[in-house]
């Protein structure tokens, strides 16, 4: 880490729960160690699975729930119902 890099992140270490800024979770997320791509990676991903609502997307994903489901469930936000109906996370009256 560069020095530059590093006193733009020593604030961090000073206080719990610091405020990040826009500058500070850049260098995070270039630096492979702190996870910070991973992890934003990860959120990205899930969220672009769980937003799906074109119905070729949908189809391609996961055939077999969409041809199951298409009728029951509103294709807004479809892999996220269908996740929270199977998972029990909700009660279906």
């Amino acid at each position: 880490m560069k020095d530059a890099e590093y006193q733009k992140l020593k604030n961090l270490t000073e206080t719990f729960n610091p405020e990040i800024t826009l500058e500070q979770f850049e260098v995070l997320y270039k630096i492979k160690e702190s996870n910070v791509k991973l992890e934003v990676q990860k959120q990205l991903l899930v969220n672009k699975y769980l937003t799906t609502s074109k119905s070729e997307d949908l189809q391609k994903i996961n055939s077999s729930t969409y041809s199951s489901r298409k009728n029951d469930y509103d294709l807004n936000n479809f892999m996220l119902i269908d996740y929270l109906i199977n998972k029990k996370t909700l009660q279906v009256w």
